[in-house]
């Protein structure tokens, strides 16, 4: 790739993980329609800590305390595998702990 696109590419991530962040802070786009999205490729390079950090019911602590206990702490959401979406999204909603 040339460099003019590859700072593109950067800008476009960029902009679309502001996007996502912003739309499941604000409620707007639920945790799990992002979950299931993970498969593109500009919000697959997205932290998972970063998404469900921002989700209004969760925060940081309480975020990487579940990410710990089902050890997803450092990944991003494309490494994510079906079984790993299930096992957050039943994390969260029990409690997270």
């Amino acid at each position: 790739m040339e460099r003019e696109e590859v700072l593109a590419w950067a800008g476009a991530a960029r902009a679309r993980r502001d996007e996502v962040v912003a739309g499941v802070a604000s409620g707007g786009l639920p945790l799990e329609d992002v979950l299931m999205g993970r498969h593109d490729p500009l919000v697959g390079a997205i932290k998972l800590v970063v998404v469900v950090q921002a989700a209004p019911p969760v925060g940081k602590v309480r975020a990487r305390r579940v990410l710990a206990s089902i050890g997803l702490e450092d990944r991003r959401l494309a490494d994510l595998d079906d079984g790993e979406v299930t096992a957050l999204l039943a994390a969260l909603n029990a409690g997270g702990e």
